[in-house]
């Protein structure tokens, strides 16, 4: 990015060019154009939600009153605290970008799945 007296420039691809180009037939600024194309980068970068659907509530009652850090439908790490779960995912898993969950210590409810035996 360069700074101009009274702009500032950036460098764009080919494809963003096409893109302005077209704002002239469609009635976009520029600035609607590059705003869309940023959102829709964003939208198709948000981190992927690792989900509990594929673990047992077995083995989801083995970490009871703790914290999980969840990766590809599987346990990575676990703690006392989210910080502990994830340090130990990390370790175990440098590349990994894990969910945390917190499991209920004897009942609950954890990503809408009901977990324990409900008091009467």
């Amino acid at each position: 990015m360069g700074k101009h007296p009274n702009h500032t420039s950036i460098t764009v691809s080919k494809d963003t060019v096409k893109e302005l180009k077209k704002t002239k037939r469609n009635g976009q600024s520029y600035s609607d154009v590059i705003a869309e194309m940023i959102a829709e980068k964003n939208r198709t970068e948000l981190p992927k939600v690792h989900s509990l659907d594929n673990i047992s509530m077995k083995e989801l009652a083995k970490h009871s009153g703790q914290y999980i850090a969840v990766y590809e439908d599987k346990i990575i790490g676990w703690g006392d605290h989210e910080g502990i779960a994830l340090e130990m995912a990390k370790k175990r898993m440098p590349t990994a970008d894990p969910c945390i969950y917190g499991i209920p210590p004897k009942e609950g409810i954890i990503a809408g799945l009901q977990f324990g035996e409900p008091n009467s």
